[in-house]
């Protein structure tokens, strides 16, 4: 796939790849947590910012959304579909949360 270089090189770019992506999905869901700690009373809308924005909550989703991107490219290197896979699955706590947390201020 790449010549001149080695298998090493690309075992290296997969684990930066899947460091850079578990890194930027830890950072989503950090962002994601302190969101709804700062919302207690407050839905959370799904195409806007919510009432009450985190210190940092916007921070910390761009860069993680950006270290997940960039993690996610680092591994199409590879002939699998890991990238897809991996961008899915880091926005399936967000999909389960959310609801969640609505409908628990809706009971309020």
């Amino acid at each position: 796939m790449f010549p001149g270089f080695g298998r090493a090189l690309i075992v290296s770019m997969n684990v930066v790849g899947w460091a850079l992506a578990i890194a930027g999905i830890a950072m989503l869901l950090w962002s994601l947590i302190l969101t709804i700690r700062v919302n207690k009373t407050n839905p959370i809308p799904y195409w806007r910012n919510p009432a009450v924005v985190a210190p940092g909550s916007i921070v910390l989703r761009s860069v993680g959304a950006a270290l997940l991107v960039f993690g996610a490219v680092t591994l199409t290197s590879s002939p699998n579909y890991w990238s897809v896979g991996l961008v899915l699955l880091a926005l399936l706590p967000a999909l389960i949360m959310t609801p969640a947390h609505n409908r628990r201020v809706d009971r309020k």
